[in-house]
């Protein structure tokens, strides 16, 4: 599919502080280091402006936007009278016991083919790809189960949900924070198993608790984008512009938006 890959750490000096960070030198060892949420803190903030080229680059990968948009069509649809007629449009089609897990199935069956169509995969394609199917698991799961088993029409009635301006803003907000994850995931993940047994990762459980904190920091840092997804969606909506171009905007502010917030965190 002709894969554009991330490639391997560069060895830049921004990448050399945040090695520094997973394990200072500190004389002795006798100044106590920091806490775990300051760690994350610091190295999250470090590992984008280390890695903020890629993100620049993401702003216009195709398969993030496509990933967004595939989601805000996705609970659109749930607003039409005939859902299956709609979802047909979007290449899904559901049983008339389909769950959530179907439909994520099916959407990541859908973006596969599209993309390979394009021959336009990536590590950000596939990134998106993870955000958007947890992004519709996590805030749509709660909204469509029911007590006698997956049904068509209580998952549309919990897509349907996340169809409205808040409903939205919390689906796109999710959706950016699983991404924003797996996009400083990706990079770190390459460093932090080097540090295992070193004095701010003593084990396997520390590594655990580092990427617990890591995602619930990147969760906390989206909460910039949080209205603003809601807001985007509703005027792209009335204004019939839920298409590629229409998308095209939306992402390049919300990832600047996202790296500014990064970046203020990381002064502070």
């Amino acid at each position: 599919m002709g894969h554009t890959r991330l490639g391997s750490l560069p060895k830049t000096r921004a990448w050399s502080e945040v090695i520094f960070c997973m394990n200072p030198i500190r004389p002795l060892d006798l100044a106590p280091g920091p806490t775990l949420a300051e760690l994350v803190h610091t190295i999250a903030a470090k590992s984008l402006l280390a890695a903020d080229a890629g993100l620049k680059t993401a702003a216009k990968d195709y398969g993030l936007r496509f990933a967004f948009l595939l989601l805000a069509r996705v609970v659109l649809s749930a607003r039409e009278a005939s859902w299956q007629e709609a979802l047909s449009h979007l290449s899904l089609e559901l049983p008339e016991q389909a769950s959530l897990f179907d439909l994520a199935a099916m959407l990541q069956q859908t973006f596969d083919e599209h993309l390979l169509s394009k021959a336009r995969s990536t590590d950000i394609s596939e990134m998106a790809q993870g955000a958007m199917v947890g992004a519709l698991v996590t805030v749509a799961g709660p909204r469509s189960e029911t007590l006698f088993g997956p049904s068509r029409e209580q998952l549309k009635q919990g897509l349907r949900a996340l169809s409205t301006k808040k409903g939205f803003a919390l689906l796109g907000h999710e959706f950016f924070s699983s991404f924003l994850y797996r996009f400083l995931n990706f990079h770190l993940s390459r460093i932090t198993p080097l540090f295992v047994g070193s004095a701010q990762l003593g084990h396997l459980g520390d590594l655990t608790s580092f990427e617990r904190a890591l995602r619930l920091h990147c969760r906390q840092t989206c909460r910039v984008v949080h209205a603003f997804c809601g807001a985007w969606y509703m005027k792209a909506q009335y204004e019939q512009r839920l298409n590629m171009q229409g998308i095209c905007r939306f992402m390049a502010v919300a990832i600047e938006k996202l790296r500014d917030e990064f970046v203020r965190r990381g002064t502070h």
